[in-house]
């Protein structure tokens, strides 16, 4: 939703609220039974016809067993309900975290065969104490549940560190309007957010800064490791480390066969510019090198004027006559000329 389409929303609530008209307010969190969700389960209506609280919301977003609902949802159910959104002031909170619990099966019958059981003085329902009343989320938390449908992984996964001077915005519980905006290119480490709230026909501001990082299965030395080691399947291992954007492989099929260039601990996760192709032959060296023309093979050895790795073409030169010839690096101290080279 853009900022205009928000202004213009914004506006006709309060229009609307001037002249009484109905309202739908969200919660923060919400819990149903069964697998569909209805308005009516996670928002209170006021002046709308009873079956716009039966609508149900098909809009919804999947976070592991938790769905959340926004207020792209509840336009959604009031147009399938035929009302007419511009005339309906919504409010409360921005996400709705739903948890779905299953239904209870009711006990079998017993048969009239049986004793008869003793009844058991159960408490009077008029006396049960009320229902706690939802609490309204902070801006950290709302950040937080925006963090989680950005990475696509649940908030016991995420690490979220806000800055002291951002203490008193992340605690804050807005029942209005909050619309949280961030302008970093990355979603790990160093993080700012904007916090635009409506609340009592009033506006305002709050920054928050922090650092996000995400607990993940990360490729780590299995060993200690020195620079310019070529690695194996043995050499690494995969642990699970707070990952906050450092660039960490994580598929260790990425990494076998890769060099390192610079000495790493065991345990140490290793990361994308850690590792270099691995250089198969140096310039100066003496190369093990053939011709391959259909069935004919050539073998000959010539001095490598570059250094090459695997797959690399190189210049090398036949000490016999200078004559230079371009070759592939097919392995340590070996290559094969092309056959368009060979053809020459």
């Amino acid at each position: 939703m853009t900022r205009l389409t928000l202004t213009i929303l914004i506006l006709l609530s309060l229009a609307a609220l001037a002249a009484g008209a109905p309202s739908v307010r969200l919660s923060g969190r919400a819990t149903v039974t069964g697998g569909a969700v209805r308005l009516a389960d996670v928002a209170t209506l006021q002046g709308l016809p009873a079956e716009a609280g039966a609508a149900e919301l098909a809009t919804l977003e999947q976070v592991g067993s938790v769905v959340a609902v926004d207020w792209t949802a509840l336009e959604a159910a009031l147009r399938q309900a035929g009302v007419n959104v511009a005339t309906v002031q919504i409010s409360g909170a921005a996400r709705c975290r739903v948890e779905r619990v299953a239904e209870v099966e009711p006990a079998p019958a017993r048969p009239a065969s049986e004793a008869p059981v003793t009844p058991v003085e159960t408490p009077n329902i008029d006396q049960a104490a009320p229902a706690p009343p939802v609490q309204v989320p902070t801006l950290g938390e709302r950040v937080i549940e925006l963090l989680t449908s950005q990475l696509h992984c649940g908030a016991d996964e995420l690490e979220v560190v806000f800055d002291p001077a951002s203490a008193d915005s992340a605690e804050l519980r807005v029942e209005g309007l909050v619309s949280i905006t961030s302008t970093d290119r990355q979603l790990l480490g160093r993080r700012h957010w904007r916090a635009e709230i409506t609340q009592h026909n009033r506006r305002q501001r709050r920054y928050l800064t922090g650092t996000v990082a995400v607990r993940r299965n990360v490729v780590v030395a299995a060993r200690a490791l020195g620079a310019g080691e070529v690695l194996t399947a043995a050499d690494v291992t995969r642990a699970q480390r707070s990952d906050a954007g450092a660039g960490w492989m994580t598929d260790p099929a990425d990494v076998v066969g890769q060099q390192v260039t610079a000495p790493l601990l065991a345990g140490q996760p290793i990361a994308a510019d850690a590792l270099a192709r691995p250089v198969l032959v140096r310039r100066g060296q003496t190369v093990a090198v053939e011709y391959r023309t259909g069935s004919l093979v050539v073998a000959l050895k010539a001095k490598a004027l570059a250094d090459g790795h695997a797959g690399e073409r190189i210049e090398l030169e036949n000490p016999t006559n200078r004559r230079r010839i371009v070759a592939v690096v097919t392995g340590p101290g070996q290559a094969v000329v092309a056959d368009e080279e060979a053809g020459r």
